[in-house]
């Protein structure tokens, strides 16, 4: 494993730093130390050619402003939490609103936005990057001081494993997750690509794509993607389940949760690349891209529907339903999840 660093940037804590890690069989992957940052991974197609399939920021400037979280890591809690609210140990807290009324991503400061110091630690056949981050109670509105650690793993097998890991001195929410952007034929849109999810029901939504506590069944409905469909084919924008989505933007419920096993996985017939994703966690979030367009990234602008993220994660409020996965960290325990996204060519 080849690995090279640069300059790319400056944050108000330290040097955006980008890493360069290139496997044994030619392909590349990019990570920023600014919101522990998938920005671009080169892989090859059925006829040989590399292409970048991450969508992205083109600069530093790009990724400190307003992006739909290209590639970066999200936390303390992913995804949304109704009114920024919720009740633990007898206190009610209010965390910062950043969407409309509500809490998104961890909120405007969210680790996102967080310039990280690591660690590097290279093998023959791989190469480990660890970030490490401190939050302290009050950040966001949050309780407990929190002490986490993200770390990416890139193999010669075209994988990246995805760990993170957390303490806290109170008892918290937190629910990590990686929010990268695949198109899988590194241009156009991805509603020629296939899309498999091991999944029978979502968690019930409202207009504000807020969870309501209850499960949907989705078998032989349009959300059905138990077996691989068309994305294009299936996103019937006047059914009554996108309406308000405008696409795909809902959090399965995973029927098995073998760390082993193919949880997710995409294919596109025009590249030949198969993404399998692998993971610890309950849920997973596929959301299409719908409010792309005209979203300036790597090469311009961006279209509606010009990548999609499979976002594996515990239920979005999960901290206001207790019938979900916890996410609450206790103190003294340790918060551990993992994801892998790994990439071939079928």
């Amino acid at each position: 494993m080849h690995i090279s660093m640069e300059y790319f940037g400056e944050s108000a804590e330290n040097d955006i730093v980008l890493f360069t890690f290139t496997s044994r069989n030619g392909c590349v992957l990019q990570v920023l130390n600014y919101g522990a940052t998938l920005h671009s991974w080169q892989t090859y197609d059925q006829n040989g050619h590399l292409n970048d399939i991450l969508l992205g920021c083109q600069d530093a400037l790009g990724y400190k402003g307003d992006h739909p979280y290209f590639g970066c890591v999200v936390g303390r809690v992913a995804n949304r939490i109704s009114y920024g609210t919720f009740e633990l140990g007898g206190h009610k807290y209010q965390l910062d609103t950043n969407l409309g009324e509500h809490h998104l991503h961890g909120g405007t400061n969210g680790w996102n936005r967080q310039c990280f110091p690591h660690q590097l630690f290279p093998q023959d056949d791989r190469v480990t990057i660890q970030f490490i981050g401190k939050s302290p109670t009050g950040d966001q509105g949050y309780p407990g001081n929190i002490e986490y650690m993200i770390t990416y793993t890139y193999t010669d097998d075209n994988e990246i494993i995805m760990e993170y890991r957390a303490v806290s001195d109170a008892a918290t929410p937190i629910n990590m997750t990686n929010h990268a952007y695949f198109n899988l034929d590194g241009s156009k849109n991805i509603l020629n690509h296939h899309v498999m999810i091991k999944s029978n029901k979502i968690t019930s939504y409202n207009n504000d794509l807020i969870p309501t506590g209850e499960f949907t069944n989705i078998e032989d409905t349009v959300l059905d993607l138990r077996s691989m469909v068309v994305l294009g084919e299936k996103m019937d924008l006047n059914h009554d389940l996108m309406k308000v989505s405008k696409g795909f933007d809902y959090n399965y419920v995973l029927d098995i949760h073998d760390k082993n096993e193919v949880i997710a996985s995409a294919y596109s017939p025009i590249s030949g690349r198969l993404l399998e994703v692998f993971t610890t966690e309950p849920g997973i979030q596929l959301y299409t891209g719908n409010w792309l367009n005209g979203v300036i990234g790597k090469g311009g602008s961006y279209c509606d529907y010009a990548g999609f993220c499979l976002e594996t994660q515990h239920f979005p409020d999960a901290v206001n339903h207790p019938h979900f996965p916890s996410t609450i960290l206790m103190p003294d325990d340790l918060y551990y999840s993992r994801t892998i996204y790994k990439v071939s060519v079928k």
